[in-house]
């Protein structure tokens, strides 16, 4: 079993978000939309790396994971045919509070992250990650940070 994605991956995954919204993700219909763009982005780094196959095995397992802890999510596929990426997620979000709805979707992400990590490295994952987000920090800035401690 992987172990749960550290706060500061969660972080991370919250500011890919924050951005694929353009900072209006506080709805789960938003945040699905938005969620659906950074997979799209995601697959387009990764495919480069693992193929069509390769991706969607990474995510079916980061779904299959976070469905143990938000099992509205259990009914979620990758699909990377349509207009959804992650088949499903709109419907399994709609009515959802918020904030649950939140944390689900970056435990989707932040679970992917983690296995990249496993797979390839934690330096080949935060590029693939900078290439795909080259506006997003990868490491958060600020009073309290890690960066601030240095």
């Amino acid at each position: 079993m992987i172990e749960q994605p550290a706060t500061e991956l969660r972080g991370l995954v919250r500011r890919m978000l924050l951005y694929e919204s353009k900072g209006q993700g506080r709805s789960p219909t938003e945040l699905a939309e938005a969620a659906d763009r950074a997979c799209q982005k995601l697959y387009d780094q990764m495919a480069q790396l693992f193929g069509h196959g390769g991706f969607h095995a990474l995510i079916a397992r980061s779904l299959k994971l976070t469905g143990r802890e938000f099992p509205e999510l259990r009914d979620v596929e990758d699909e990377h045919q349509g207009e959804e990426c992650l088949r499903g997620l709109h419907g399994s979000l709609e009515g959802a509070d918020p904030d649950t709805a939140r944390q689900a979707v970056e435990a989707v992400f932040a679970n992917l992250i983690n296995l990249l990590n496993t797979f390839i490295g934690t330096d080949m994952t935060m590029s693939l990650v900078a290439r795909a987000w080259p506006e997003v920090p990868i490491r958060e800035k600020g009073p309290g940070s890690e960066e601030a401690k240095k």
